[in-house]
C-alpha cells in the first residue's frame, strides 16, 4: 500500500515538473507578435496583454505551488505558488501599465478611465493610431504639453 502512494506521488511530482517545462513554451506562443496585416486596438492590444499575463502567472504559480506543497508543507505551498505568480506578472506590460495609471490616476494627474480618454480622444482627431499605440497628431501638440511638465 505504501508502494502504491510513493509511487501515484512520484507520477504526480513527474506531471506537474513536465507542466512547469511546457510553460516556457506557452511564454512563446502567448507572446508571439501579431501580424502586420491585423490591425489591432491599443484596447484590444491591453487586453492581450492582461490574458496572457493572467494566463502565464497562473501556468507558473499552480504548479510551483503544488510541487511545494506536496514536497515540504501544504500550509506553504500555495503561498510560495502566490508570490511566483506575482513575480511573473510584475515585469509584464499589462502589470506595469496597471500600476502607472493607478499611481498617476491617485495624484489626479490622468482620469481614473484613461483608455476611454484616449479613445475619446482619437476619435476627436488629436491622438491617431498607429498599430497598437496612441500618439498625437501634431507634433506642436506633444511639445505644448511636454512644458507644462
Amino acid at each position: 500500500m505504501f508502494g502504491a502512494l510513493v509511487g501515484s506521488f512520484a507520477v504526480l511530482l513527474l506531471g506537474l515538473i513536465a507542466l512547469a517545462g511546457l510553460t516556457p513554451i506557452l511564454a512563446l506562443w502567448l507572446d508571439a507578435p501579431a501580424e502586420q496585416a491585423q490591425v489591432i486596438s491599443p484596447v484590444a492590444m491591453l487586453r492581450l496583454d492582461r490574458t496572457a499575463t493572467l494566463i502565464y502567472g497562473l501556468a507558473l504559480s499552480i504548479p510551483a505551488g503544488l510541487l511545494v506543497a506536496f514536497a515540504s508543507d501544504f500550509a506553504v505551498g500555495p503561498a510560495i505558488g502566490l508570490v511566483i505568480g506575482v513575480l511573473v506578472a510584475i515585469p509584464r506590460a499589462w502589470t506595469v501599465f496597471l500600476g502607472a495609471r493607478w499611481r498617476l490616476a491617485m495624484s489626479r494627474r490622468i482620469p481614473w478611465r484613461l483608455m476611454r480618454f484616449l479613445d475619446d480622444a482619437h476619435h476627436r482627431g488629436v491622438l491617431r493610431q498607429v498599430g497598437g499605440v496612441y500618439q498625437f497628431r501634431h507634433a506642436f501638440v506633444q511639445d505644448r504639453l511636454a512644458e507644462g511638465a
